[in-house]
């Protein structure tokens, strides 16, 4: 037993934090009242609490990684179900169908410039309709008029909206051989 100087409440020695320095091997105040006073500390230092968490977080890069993948394995229905959500959210979608498109020009070497807002001003060029068949309100993807896979870029000059159905059916020809006669699909 042990009596902690903060509560004055007489306790077993494992309610107490370790501490080899002292005579008998425990803190002087008990577990609960020393995380009850780290507690008020932070928030009463909420900047200086977090510069230390992140000066910790860069000194200590392989333990954050493994935190952090130890974490996702112990919840992961919870982060997966987390990511669904964010990934329905529409801006997401298209980050994400953006990103994928610059990964995908990254390994092809293909050059990829094509931004969130040029991509916004393409759809409002083509009316937010697919640019091959003209459907309105239907869910747009990035389509490349010249494929990636055949020397195509990621860049507003060579990317159009398209409808799911004419994105599939187009895949990696070219207009001219997906619908001959189909003039290349531009707005003016």
């Amino acid at each position: 037993m042990k009596c902690c100087n903060v509560c004055a409440l007489k306790k077993e020695l494992f309610e107490f934090h370790k501490n080899s320095s002292r005579k008998d091997g425990h803190t002087e105040t008990c577990k609960l009242c020393a995380n009850a006073r780290a507690k008020k500390w932070r928030a009463e230092n909420p900047g200086r609490h977090k510069s230390i968490i992140k000066e910790w977080c860069e000194r200590h890069p392989d333990r954050m990684l493994k935190y952090s993948r130890d974490r996702r394995a112990q919840n992961l229905d919870l982060f997966r179900a987390r990511d669904r959500e964010r990934d329905r959210r529409p801006d997401r979608r298209r980050c994400k169908i953006n990103s994928l498109n610059r990964r995908r020009a990254r390994l092809t070497h293909a050059l990829s410039t094509l931004t969130k807002t040029q991509w916004e001003a393409i759809l409002e060029l083509f009316d937010n309709s697919c640019a091959y068949c003209g459907a309105e309100k239907v869910a747009l993807q990035q389509e490349h008029v010249i494929p990636i896979s055949r020397g195509g870029n990621h860049t507003v000059e060579n990317v159009v909206p398209a409808c799911v159905s004419c994105n599939l059916s187009k895949a990696s020809k070219l207009v001219e051989e997906w619908r001959p006669g189909l003039a290349t699909p531009v707005k003016n």
